[in-house]
């Protein structure tokens, strides 16, 4: 490493594989300093970004245990960031050196947990806490939090199911939303599962699973629970196993849900471990209470509906085809319990991908189907270089000279398989054929033992003839095995004449069986049932507020977790600390008056947001119901920054949500770079973006769609131009 202009480099202390560390001294004044530089002379877009977004997160916090950052230099082409010199080692090195007694362990356990407190109430989320990323000084006793790399300061993120080695977070310490294998957002607690695991390696000596095997560590954390502590080592007291085991809970609402709860029962051991030398057992949370509103993320009543998906994906391992719709009006939980089948599925390697049919895109043939088949190969291009040309293998072999076929649906597909020749142009019936034909091969070599897939496509109401013959081409081929197509439509808007509803005829009459389940609204015991476990209340105590709650939203889950949410931000749902109980303004919930299409919701939000953020709204309505940030920052001619900061109310109301999408390499002129795939943000339901839109005026509405296609247009390498159109 050359010299850094300004700072004088000592040793090397610690080298990863995107970025080495060293010790030094700023010559200015010879102030310690920690240097943290890119590996790499050329660094790809994923490490330039995680690098600056630990910069910026870091100069944001001004927290005692979080490493303080002092500077951001750039030279000769290369980034570093200067860090204080704490002097501590991380307390990895300490578990394998010395390990701790159970006096020490409870003192850093509260301390940990304060630092991580203090980060969280700055509205940062780390997604990254490891025993790797805790400095302890064992002169002072104090320790520092480090590697904001993968941190967000956003509310919540909807995970995306990424390749093992392109998960944000260290994977022995992941939590199960994390991986993007469960049916679950991620939000701040997050960080009590990567807590738990990193202080139960921290008493134990070893993390809660091993395995050299990525996908093994990642179905463990889905579906396996660890050894209890006190059973690995019977001088561990079963109470701090309770707490450390709660922290581990694979669903985030039986979790702690504050530090503070935390500390406390950590404090009570420690004050029982100083005056007696033991721990009488407790039961752990008594005085966890955040005051926040965190519905439940838990489907009710819909235990039948997800037994029968797993059974029928149990089916498909096996080797069966499976066809099944999912029917039910809007807001009713289609998509929610599809997505249930995330974990069954992870736990068989099998590929779980998706694709939504557009309302305003009816005439593009393919499109839900090109989606979900695009992130397929974006996640094989996660991989090795082995796995890719494994993959490249069987796409060619499968494929022959007719590659190009599917590369101009999937134009990302050629990064695998390479350039191909051109098609011959044949007659419009033989062009059909040999379509259906080559994606009929194309999706074969996705089913397998080793990997069954499973298509979801999302609002086949809006569905295109074409997409709807090739899925019953796939369902009855019997050629193909281990294939699960789900597909999920608004029954109330499938009339005689709508293509699904000459599909489903057709199918009926041709004797060809396929799964279907008709989802309906809530019952009042699931309304009750929710509500007690949101607010943590028994039942007795909410009838009142449940029973209005049904009324008001009719039994939709949508409109109820919509109404429960607008009463909190309104501020006629409150947390009253003195009692620790939830209270409701009863008379105030009775007078309002909402109608089943969400607008009186939806209102009352939308008119406290800023002209400025209703117009980026406007726009990303226009655009999808899913839309990468810098697409609207260059319509709205507003940097990409500012755009993120206008949508952060949007996305606190429920508005908007944040997709986690990671990045995937791109294999170019013989050389690998990675194409950043993140700050994609999607409406938090079709209803909420069908509302915007309807706000737009409609020369307004033709305006804003122009500049979207001419910007596509103009951004859009020419071959993803290309339309396969019969």
């Amino acid at each position: 490493m050359s010299m850094i202009p300004g700072y004088q480099i000592e040793t090397q202390i610690y080298e990863s594989a995107n970025t080495i560390i060293f010790r030094g001294k700023r010559i200015q004044d010879m102030c310690p300093v920690i240097i943290k530089v890119l590996k790499n002379e050329y660094p790809t877009s994923n490490e330039i970004l995680r690098f600056e977004n630990e910069f910026k997160i870091l100069r944001s916090i001004d927290t005692e245990g979080v490493i303080k950052v002092i500077n951001f230099e750039e030279f000769n082409q290369r980034r570093a960031i200067i860090f204080e010199d704490f002097k501590g080692k991380s307390i990895k090195n300490f578990i394998s050196d010395n390990g701790f007694s159970i006096g020490e362990f409870l003192h850093l356990a509260i301390q940990i947990a304060g630092v991580l407190g203090q980060i969280h109430n700055t509205n940062i989320i780390h997604k990254d806490i490891s025993p790797s990323n805790i400095l302890f000084d064992p002169k002072t006793g104090k320790i520092k939090i480090i590697d904001f790399g993968s941190s967000t300061s956003l509310s919540h993120e909807i995970p995306s199911m990424l390749a093992p080695n392109f998960l944000e977070g260290t994977l022995s310490y992941i939590s199960p939303e994390q991986t993007g294998r469960m049916n679950r957002l991620i939000d701040y607690r997050t960080d009590f599962y990567s807590l738990g695991a990193t202080l139960y390696h921290l008493i134990s000596g070893v993390p809660p699973f091993q395995s050299e095997d990525p996908l093994e560590l990642i179905h463990a954390h889905i579906a396996k629970n660890p050894t209890p502590l006190h059973t690995i080592d019977k001088s561990i007291p079963p109470s701090i196993s309770d707490i450390i085991m709660k922290l581990l809970s694979k669903n985030a609402e039986d979790r702690y849900q504050t530090c503070r709860g935390l500390i406390a029962d950590f404090e009570n051991c420690l004050q029982q471990w100083k005056m007696f030398g033991k721990i009488e057992p407790f039961i752990p949370a008594q005085k966890d209470f955040s005051g926040i509103l965190q519905p439940f993320q838990k489907l009710y009543g819909l235990e039948d509906e997800i037994d029968f998906l797993i059974r029928e994906f149990e089916e498909v391992y096996e080797g069966k085809n499976k066809l099944i719709f999912i029917a039910g009006y809007s807001g009713i939980g289609k998509t929610s319990l599809v997505r249930e089948i995330h974990r069954p599925i992870a736990l068989r390697r099998g590929f779980f991908i998706s694709g939504k049919f557009d309302q305003f895109q009816k005439d593009m043939p393919y499109y839900a189907l090109a989606e979900a088949l695009r992130e397929l190969v974006q996640y094989f291009l996660m991989g090795s270089d082995e796995q890719v040309q494994s993959w490249k293998i069987k796409l060619l072999n499968a494929l022959g000279p007719n590659a190009q076929i599917v590369i101009d649906l999937i134009p990302e597909l050629e990064f695998i398989v390479g350039p191909q020749p051109p098609i011959p142009i044949f007659g419009p019936a033989e062009t059909q054929n040999r379509f259906n034909l080559v994606f009929q091969n194309f999706i074969k070599v996705f089913c397998e033992p080793e990997h069954p897939l499973v298509i979801f496509l999302d609002d086949l109401q809006w569905a295109d003839p074409a997409s709807l013959n090739l899925i019953q081409l796939l369902f009855t081929d019997q050629k193909i095995k281990h294939l699960l197509i789900i597909g999920a439509y608004r029954d109330n808007e499938v009339q005689q004449g709508n293509p699904l509803y000459n599909l489903l005829q057709t199918l009926k009459k041709d004797g060809i069986e396929f799964g279907h389940r008709n989802l309906r609204p809530l019952e009042p015991k699931h309304i009750h049932q929710w509500i007690s476990d949101t607010l943590r209340a028994p039942q007795e105590q909410i009838q009142d507020l449940a029973r209005l709650v049904l009324e008001k939203t009719g039994g939709n889950p949508f409109f109820t977790a919509m109404f429960i949410n607008s009463l909190y931000t309104e501020k006629h749902l409150t947390f009253n600390f003195e009692n620790q109980t939830w209270q409701w303004n009863l008379p105030y919930i009775q007078q309002i008056n909402i109608t089943d299409n969400v607008a009186d919701l939806l209102t009352n939000k939308i008119r406290r947001f800023s002209d400025e953020t209703l117009q980026l709204l406007q726009i990303s309505s226009c655009a999808g119901s899913q839309f990468l940030v810098k697409t609207i920052a260059a319509i709205s001619n507003k940097s990409t920054g500012h755009c993120v900061k206008l949508f952060q109310e949007p996305i606190i109301e429920g508005i908007l949500t944040p997709v986690s999408k990671g990045y995937f390499p791109m294999k170019q002129e013989g050389k690998q770079s990675s194409e950043h795939t993140s700050n994609y943000f999607r409406f938090s339901h079709d209803k909420i973006r069908d509302f915007i839109y309807s706000m737009i005026e409609p020369e307004i509405c033709k305006a804003i769609h122009f500049m979207v296609g001419e910007y596509l247009l103009k951004n859009t390498p020419v071959k993803k131009q290309q339309l396969i159109i019969f």
